[in-house]
């Protein structure tokens, strides 16, 4: 990708509000399709469980859909959600939480009968008293585990996904949450209760001990076509022996939170670096855009180099958040390890010029490619 285009695009993110492009975990997840190297476990890690649910759901539905194409590209795909009809069987039942496939373990959902041999789930009426006592599990126990691995257990040619998270009762529900449906077990609840269901992140005191030692060997070797996620604040909310065997993946927070974390840079700062950049990446001379960024962060901010750098490896990582394409992900990583070098070798009383103009001069080469 050009450092025009992708400067350009990154600008367009904070002066167009209804422009949103996905974030590190969307293109993750595309390019896993895309190139059918999707994990068998993960571990999603993020301030905003109910978004990493979403994402989950729409993980679901580009792989339950009945109409989705047999190859797409990632590169021209902005969303998941893309992926699917939205009106086939498969999407009908993921849009409501109700599709017999789709997992989710919580102490709160896929509940069990703990008084059967075989792991049956609790009837309407049992999950009726409960919710009147409120005498919800504090656990996720080894009979909902065992549950999950029964049906895990049979042959499928078809995907499954098994969402792991907590969950609780609130009187009202979060905005945030008004956009995903609550399991399906709780559509038999008295419609009012519906939405006092909120999710959590799993914390490693909600799974009881013998449930997780019970499941480890499933998180190991899974059947074929099996997908398992956790669904965390931090991954250090878990216990090693699960985060070991998956892949862990960071998801953004709301829309609102991105922004917000997109104003820690001034607005004017990032035109500047917008700009000087892709004139960068056309060929600027070196030494004159040495002496650029030296007005302006020396005599316009003013700044240090060291916290110059700091602004630039804030810029790039805004627009990792924002990765506008596939093409532009690898090449933003690589120009943050460009920085972050640079940091190292002024933290290190290496020569400042030559440091700065070495900096310039890698960047240029990799924009210019």
């Amino acid at each position: 990708m050009t450092a025009s285009a992708l400067s350009s695009d990154f600008s367009r993110s904070f002066t167009d509000p209804s422009f949103i492009a996905p974030g590190f975990a969307e293109r993750h997840f595309l390019l896993a399709l895309e190139k059918n190297r999707l994990a068998h476990a993960y571990v999603l890690k993020g301030t905003s469980v109910s978004t990493q649910y979403k994402l989950v759901s729409d993980l679901a539905k580009a792989l339950f859909c009945l109409n989705r194409p047999p190859s797409f590209s990632a590169e021209t795909t902005g969303w998941l959600s893309e992926l699917a009809c939205g009106q086939c069987k498969s999407c009908t039942w993921l849009s409501s939480n109700s599709h017999p496939d789709f997992i989710t373990v919580s102490r709160m959902s896929t509940l069990v009968d703990d008084n059967t041999v075989k792991p049956m789930l609790l009837s309407a009426e049992a999950l009726t008293k409960l919710a009147e006592k409120n005498a919800w599990p504090k656990q996720i126990k080894t009979a909902q585990i065992n549950y999950v691995i029964q049906k895990l257990a049979l042959s499928s040619t078809t995907p499954r996904v098994v969402v792991f998270t907590d969950s609780e009762i609130l009187s009202t529900q979060p905005e945030l949450n008004q956009e995903i449906c609550p399991p399906s077990e709780w559509l038999q609840l008295p419609a009012s209760q519906h939405n006092q269901f909120i999710f959590k992140p799993l914390t490693a005191g909600v799974f009881h001990p013998n449930a997780i030692n019970r499941f480890l060997k499933t998180l190991e070797e899974p059947p074929a076509n099996v997908l398992i996620v956790f669904l965390v604040g931090h991954e250090d909310n878990l216990m090693n022996t699960i985060v070991s065997r998956c892949q862990v993946v960071t998801v953004n927070a709301t829309a609102s939170q991105e922004l917000a974390f997109h104003q820690a840079l001034p607005a004017e700062t990032v035109v500047f670096l917008s700009r000087f950049f892709e004139d960068l990446g056309k060929g600027q001379d070196v030494f004159d855009a040495y002496n650029q960024l030296d007005a302006y962060f020396k005599e316009t901010t003013p700044l240090s180099w060291q916290q110059a750098l700091a602004q630039c490896q804030i810029f790039w990582h805004q627009a990792l958040q924002n990765n506008i394409t596939l093409a532009s992900f690898n090449q933003i990583r690589q120009l943050q390890t460009i920085v972050q070098n640079a940091q190292a070798r002024l933290h290190s009383k290496t020569h400042e010029t030559a440091v700065l103009l070495d900096f310039l001069l890698t960047t240029q080469a990799l924009l210019s490619a």
